[in-house]
């Protein structure tokens, strides 16, 4: 079974970004030695414009002409964009053995999700070996104010800008909960250092997350076990509790010996 996050703010493409983007993904995608005429047909622009493009990253520093050569190459500039999913990286590899064998002792599926803004980003998926289980990809984004994920990365902040944060969602986000709920989960992350989601996002989906911390008690992301209704029964949901604090005990273990840390703005 497939389930889909929330709609986020949709805006228009605006074409000259969009043909800057090509000409970015163009060079990073091995086209380096291309002269701004083999660019830009290549990428479908006018040449005047692919000049301009190409003339304005070399400005920000994200290309730069390559040394004794025609063309172009990615420049340090863009370092400070990727560096967090390079951290983010560095914990995944981190915490996966884990989280692989928390799948396989729940049957359940899992991910990691981080916060960016005021919003939860799923950066790392182990899908359940069941047949009839939770599926979901890597990329999502969604408000903080859903599920059991985004209370446990809200736990975080302070109340003041968790209340903003709820004050300026969408009228949607509040179809199936209230400001309370979220408030709840919340405290429970706090004090508990777990919370779940029975079916307030969506009322097939139930979660349970635990947030994963660094060496100084900063929060680094939260690590969540996903599964339908029947899997997080009355009977069943204390057991998922405990292999869940389980594995978050050994990843906040794991990261502390390694003392990673992930920058979150």
């Amino acid at each position: 079974m497939e389930y889909k996050m929330p709609a986020t703010k949709q805006q228009n493409s605006i074409p000259a970004l969009s043909k800057s983007i090509s000409v970015l993904k163009a060079i990073a995608g091995g086209m380096q030695n291309y002269s701004i005429a083999e660019l830009a047909r290549e990428v479908g622009v006018a040449h005047t414009t692919c000049y301009r493009i190409v003339q304005t990253l070399v400005d920000a520093d994200w290309l730069r002409p390559r040394t004794g050569g025609v063309g172009y190459e990615l420049s340090y500039g863009l370092l400070p964009m990727v560096e967090p999913f390079l951290n983010h990286r560095v914990l995944i590899d981190t915490i996966s053995p884990v989280v692989e064998q928390l799948v396989q002792k729940t049957g359940l599926s899992a991910k990691l999700s981080v916060r960016q803004g005021d919003d939860a980003v799923t950066v790392y998926r182990v899908e359940s070996p069941q047949p009839m289980s939770l599926s979901g990809r890597v990329g999502v984004r969604f408000s903080l104010a859903y599920g059991s994920s985004g209370a446990c990365l809200l736990s975080a902040l302070t109340d003041t800008r968790i209340e903003r944060i709820l004050s300026e969602v969408s009228d949607d986000t509040w179809k199936r909960q209230k400001p309370s709920d979220v408030r709840q989960r919340v405290a429970s992350a706090r004090e508990q250092r777990y919370c779940t989601d029975l079916g307030c996002f969506h009322p097939q989906v139930h979660t349970i997350s635990s947030p994963l911390y660094d060496e100084h008690g900063k929060m680094l992301a939260a690590l969540t076990i996903l599964g339908l209704p029947e899997d997080m029964n009355a009977k069943a949901l204390d057991d998922r509790r405990k292999a869940l604090l389980k594995a978050a005990t050994q990843c906040n273990q794991l990261i502390k010996r390694d003392e990673l840390t992930v920058e979150l703005k």
